[in-house]
């Protein structure tokens, strides 16, 4: 071994870390990355590395991801919350002094693609957006956090990039606050842009439930089916609508644990689960009251079980549906969310549903699915009767989504990314 290369210690029972040690170092000297190098600088034979890193690729991918907490510590150690604007500067300033401590393996993190079947990475990954959303949920709560975490994630980035690089004359440490200025952190109540010079976005507004358990059998919870939500929350966001959440009495929405279970956990799912700022969503949704349907472009029911119990008798749901309904807007139901419509009825007083297609989750589905006997009514059964054209695919749990002019709806969970998708084509038009 040349004496330039310092061996790191190795301890019998913590081969996997002591390679990571020696990688990092390795790397930060300016070392080539590889399995071989790692394990000679260990100490140990070059096939050691393979019992715990199949190629080079899972050693990059596992640095990165040590990175990456390493960079959450540096964020969130021995400090509160950020709690105004500057504050966030000064997250900023500390991802800055990150990147300049770590020049190396900051390249490595952010320099290849993040690998979406290295669940390690990801959930380090998305914890680290989590936290930023959940920053910019409480210091500009006007704002999308989504979108907002994402912006200011990206301008710290470039400025850490470019002083990690050189590319960049490299600033005086300690850093101050001020060189944030150049991240263009919003305050936190920026004025309203003139309305001439912002195109409107489209608003669409999400109804979950509040009800967690049968009421024949209280024992039996229920909840609001995640995916059925998230689908479409990823739809929406992908095309830059504005969301919001509602339910019947506002507060709290609970989960349904079979949601949770695969093959209804999808990725979706786990990435809304995971999320911080996204669960705090459901923590305290918006009740009807406080909803004026003027501000919205769409309404969309989503489902679970529970809805079978809060969405029917809500008056204050049937208004903002009619409202929206009547002027033009759009009313997307999936899987069960279509009991929010059997009671809707028109200035009229014709029912919503009548005369028109539609499909949700069908009597078939509730049999196969055990829970017919729970249930406390037939809502295929119901919706008909109100009548509504009622369709459902051949096979059950498969998907379908029926447009019928402004009104869109899905059968099952299968269906909540093609009805999602049908609804924002619909306000794409508008």
């Amino acid at each position: 071994m040349s004496s330039d290369t310092a061996r790191v210690g190795y301890h019998h029972g913590d081969l996997r870390a002591t390679l990571l040690r020696a990688a990092l170092e390795g790397l930060e000297a300016g070392e080539p990355l590889s399995l071989r190098a790692a394990a000679r600088r260990a100490g140990v034979s070059t096939g050691a590395p393979y019992r715990h890193f199949a190629d080079r690729e899972a050693l990059e991918s596992a640095l990165a991801v040590h990175g990456l907490r390493e960079l959450m510590s540096d964020l969130t150690t021995g400090k509160k919350p950020p709690a105004s604007a500057s504050e966030v500067g000064e997250l900023a300033v500390e991802y800055v002094r990150f990147a300049l401590r770590r020049p190396a393996l900051f390249r490595l993190m952010f320099g290849q693609e993040c690998d979406d079947q290295d669940d390690e990475r990801v959930r380090a990954a998305r914890a680290l957006h989590g936290y930023l959303e959940a920053v910019m949920t409480e210091v500009f709560p006007q704002s999308d956090p989504v979108a907002l975490a994402t912006a200011g994630w990206s301008l710290a980035h470039g400025l850490a990039f470019l002083h990690s690089t050189a590319n960049f004359p490299p600033p005086t440490l300690p850093l101050s606050t001020s060189a944030c200025d150049q991240l263009s952190l919003p305050s936190s109540h920026p004025p309203p842009p003139p309305e001439s010079s912002v195109p409107m976005s489209k608003r669409v507004l999400l109804v979950v439930t509040n009800v967690d358990h049968y009421e024949i059998d209280p024992s039996h919870p229920t909840g609001l089916w995640l995916s059925e939500l998230t689908h479409a929350y990823d739809i929406f966001a992908e095309r830059g609508f504005e969301q919001m959440i509602v339910s019947p009495a506002g507060g709290k929405s609970p989960l349904e644990p079979r949601s949770l279970k695969r093959p209804n956990y999808d990725k979706s799912a786990r990435a809304w689960r995971e999320n911080p700022a996204r669960m705090a969503m459901l923590e305290d949704t918006a009740s009807p009251e406080q909803v004026d349907s003027a501000d919205y472009d769409a309404i969309y029911f989503t489902g679970g079980h529970a809805v079978m119990f809060d969405f029917p008798g809500s008056m204050g749901l049937q208004r903002i549906t009619r409202e929206i309904f009547e002027r033009g807007g759009i009313v997307g139901a999936v899987c069960h969310g279509y009991c929010g419509l059997v009671d809707t009825t028109l200035s009229d007083g014709s029912f919503l549903v009548a005369g028109r297609d539609l499909t949700g989750f069908s009597w078939r589905e509730e049999i196969l699915a055990r829970v017919d006997k729970l249930v406390p009514y037939n809502i295929e059964e119901s919706i008909q009767q109100r009548g509504a054209r009622y369709s459902k695919a051949l096979l059950p749990f498969v998907s379908n989504a029926v447009v019928d002019g402004n009104l869109v709806t899905g059968q099952n969970p299968s269906s909540a990314k093609a009805t999602a998708t049908k609804v924002a084509a619909l306000l794409a038009d508008r």
